[in-house]
């Protein structure tokens, strides 16, 4: 969690043995413990001004909500439900038999004024989102069904959280007192695989809304959502193109998985790989002269790359003992990232992060975990590369610097996270770069102009 004046991240590790808080530099350095060894705590929140940090604490068999100075100093204890007491009448029983039960509160989100605490609570049997003044008072709970995650508004006027149901899990907008309860992802189905334009401003994700996997197209902000492909067969894993010309996705169309490539808006779709055998996972290198994907053509899931036309293809990784998937380009074209795992039943078999030069050489491995790690991608910068992993349970995104030290988990709740996706913001380098070169090459022209007319007047 990102201090509000960007110069601290407060985050959790169990690197002394049990889930402790520590904050650290941006860059990794000045890393201090503010939690005791004796107790579990996770989920740390910043208050707005940035002096003080609220969190979870597990203590006594219950999670209860605490709060510190920013240094660690301070600790009080904000919530301290009882333990829920059940009591049962059994039919031979001559006294009543009793049910204890512990109270979990966690996920505390401050309010942006810093005057308010959302959290998340069992203390009435299901999961709900709870309100309180920072310093405890007025407890009142928001929600009345199985909820979680809550996030205040910019503007302190409202919370989104999600619900959980049977089978789907689905994103709802709320005032702060549970109020004007508003469903904003209403599908009865699984929306995935999002993937950012390169100017930030689309969304392309698939979605099994009308009846089969198509590939979709939405603002940022969720509106003008457009379907960009129509058959009766599964279309999936969709890539856009370095200059959001075009999207590159897989299909079954043809009868098995098939990479095809199609311009943004759905039109013009061209089949690239020809073979009986699954191609999935593509992903283009940054100049858009080529694409990578998965493909278990030679008897188990490689690595391979092609031409953006579907021609020269080459394989990449050569290892009949392991499965590859996820690969995704360095930006500056000159590394592939990527998750493999064994297939022999005598070693580990679960997913790890790799990283190779983009023509197969150099291979290293950046995580070994005993838990799953997989759908990786970089930053813009090349210094970070975003993850999903399961070591703590569930999925959830991690990012670790390009050489995979210092994993961070950057979310932190009961859903499962997976398929980050960073954000290109049209600010970055490389359009400021580009947005410079324009200027210089205006101003030049306009004192060229000038000084023919100065010359004109002259004469």
């Amino acid at each position: 969690a990102w201090s509000p004046d960007g110069r601290k991240i407060a985050f959790v590790s169990t690197r002394d043995g049990n889930s402790k808080i520590y904050i650290m530099n941006p860059d990794g350095s000045n890393q201090v413990r503010l939690t005791s060894d004796s107790v579990m705590c996770k989920d740390p929140a910043w208050s707005p001004d940035g002096k003080r940090i609220v969190y979870a604490l597990y203590e006594n068999a219950n999670w209860e909500i605490y709060m510190m100075d920013a240094d660690g100093k301070n600790h009080a204890e904000i919530t301290n439900y009882p333990i829920r007491t059940v009591y049962l009448s059994l039919p031979d029983a001559c006294m009543p038999y009793t049910l204890e039960y512990p109270v979990h509160d966690f996920s505390p989100a401050w309010s942006p004024d810093g005057e308010k605490i959302a959290f998340v609570s069992t203390r009435e049997g299901d999961y709900g989102i709870y309100c309180m003044n920072t310093d405890g008072s007025h407890q009142e709970r928001l929600t009345y069904q199985n909820s979680g995650c809550p996030t205040w508004s910019p503007d302190g006027e409202r919370i989104a959280f999600v619900l959980f149901a049977k089978k789907e899990e689905d994103v709802y907008v709320m005032d702060t007192e549970g109020k004007n309860v508003k469903n904003v992802t209403s599908t009865l189905c699984t929306d995935k695989n999002p993937a950012w334009s390169p100017d930030g401003s689309k969304i392309a994700f698939v979605s099994a809304r009308d009846g089969n996997n198509e590939i979709y197209c939405m603002n940022c902000d969720g509106s003008n959502i457009e379907r960009l492909t129509f058959c009766e067969y599964e279309d999936f894993d969709p890539a856009w193109s370095p200059d959001g010309s075009k999207i590159a996705l897989v299909s079954t169309r043809d009868g098995n998985n098939e990479i095809y490539v199609m311009n943004c808006d759905g039109n013009n779709i061209k089949r690239l790989t020809f073979n009986e055998y699954s191609d999935t996972n593509p992903a283009w290198s940054p100049d858009g002269k080529k694409i990578v994907f998965i493909s278990d053509r030679d008897g188990n899931n490689e690595i391979y790359c092609m031409n953006a036309d579907g021609s020269n293809n080459v394989r990449l990784t050569n290892t009949p003992e392991t499965d590859e998937k996820n690969p995704a380009w360095s930006p500056n074209g000159k590394k592939i990232v990527y998750a493999s795992r064994s297939t022999n039943d005598s070693e580990d078999t679960t997913w790890d992060i790799y990283c190779m030069n983009a023509s197969g050489s150099n291979l290293r491995q950046l995580t070994q975990s005993a838990a799953n790690d997989f759908d990786p991608v970089w930053s813009q910068d090349g210094k970070r590369i975003a993850f999903a992993s399961d070591r703590e349970g569930n999925s959830e995104i991690y990012i670790m610097n390009a050489d995979g030290q210092d994993p961070i988990n950057i979310t932190n709740h009961l859903a499962d996270d997976q398929m980050p996706s960073w954000y290109s913001h049209p600010s970055s380098a490389a359009d400021l770069s580009i947005l410079f070169y324009l200027v210089v090459i205006a101003v030049a022209v306009l004192l060229i102009f000038l000084r023919v007319k100065n010359r004109r007047n002259v004469t």
